[in-house]
């Protein structure tokens, strides 16, 4: 029996002679643990360096690879030139001195009449590094990390506050984008004394066409005039909706349904978490000095932890 050899590819030199390279396998686990900036210049290198890199099992290895270096992302809006920078640095760093990173500039994309005067912004957390941006009807999906940007079709707003949040369904390993079309507070008529309804729709990044946008069904009655942070957690994407309730929408099965938030709590002044895999919102009380933490578990049940700062001693209860 012939011994078994590692799988190589074999080329010619300028001689004509038979080289070996190095394995395919071992060439991709070496790729994927290079730094970001180091794989968009690779990908030059040769069409199968580039179709190595392309390749969907290579973003998926690079990004739990990432993962064990995760890096903090923050952005600035420049208004004169209406362009939005983005930065990262590394999360977990021992030394004293953190340098950030310039990722990536968006520009003003496209002309926009209403809106031409404002750049994009960043509206919700990122999801697997992916940053959802938005300026008026326009939403925009970037990928700091490789520089690219998909720009989706422009919603019909009608003149409607448009609100946009990323998600990704981890079980059809798909990402979306839903969009909340609203009127403010006060003002129920469109042109023409048009009656304009709120209205949900989603798109799939991966399907993006004029008429990508699909409608989402709302449950009858609930109606809300403004949204509140973002986050999505195991496919669903959680957002508040007034003082003391919250959105929830399933991803893959593109379903809106309302929750209660607990009882006398003003979920406006929650920062939202991911505690564990669970939806969860953290509140500081100035008058008390203690900072309260909510867990939901299930529906309508919620876990509460109440940290009292200045002691540093923690309550629990249920």
């Amino acid at each position: 029996m012939e011994d078994s050899q590692p799988c190589t590819s074999r080329n010619l030199d300028h001689a004509g002679n038979s080289t070996t390279s190095i394995p395919l396998k071992l060439t991709f686990e070496i790729l994927s643990r290079l730094p970001a900036k180091s794989i968009i210049r690779f990908r030059s290198v040769s069409m199968l360096w580039r179709s190595i890199i392309d390749s969907k099992d290579f973003a998926d290895a690079f990004l739990t690879w990432s993962r064990t270096r995760p890096r903090l992302l923050f952005s600035f809006n420049h208004l004169d030139s209406r362009k939005l920078f983005i930065f990262s640095a590394p999360e977990h760093e021992k030394s004293s001195t953190v340098v950030a990173r310039h990722d990536m500039t968006i520009s003003n994309l496209g002309y926009n009449k209403r809106y031409d005067a404002y750049p994009y912004y960043i509206t919700c957390p990122p999801v697997n590094g992916l940053i959802c941006c938005t300026r008026g009807s326009s939403i925009a999906v970037c990928n700091p990390t490789t520089r690219q940007l998909l720009i989706l079709p422009n919603v019909r707003a009608n003149g409607r506050v448009t609100h946009a949040r990323l998600g990704y369904d981890p079980v059809e390993d798909e990402y979306k984008v839903l969009c909340v079309m609203m009127m403010l507070d006060g003002h129920e008529r469109g042109r023409r004394g048009i009656k304009l309804e709120q209205e949900h729709v989603v798109s799939t990044l991966s399907s993006c066409r004029p008429e990508c946008w699909r409608r989402v069904e709302t449950p009858t009655g609930e109606s809300y005039t403004d949204v509140e942070g973002g986050l999505c957690i195991n496919g669903t994407i959680y957002y508040g909706v007034g003082h003391n309730t919250i959105a929830r929408f399933d991803l893959r099965y593109e379903k809106m349904m309302f929750i209660q938030a607990p009882k006398d709590d003003d979920i406006t002044s929650w920062n939202f978490i991911n505690h564990r895999g669970k939806f969860g919102g953290i509140e500081y009380d100035y008058l008390y000095d203690e900072m309260r933490l909510w867990v939901q578990e299930k529906e309508e049940l919620w876990n509460n932890m109440t940290c009292d700062v200045i002691q540093e001693s923690c309550r629990f209860w249920v």
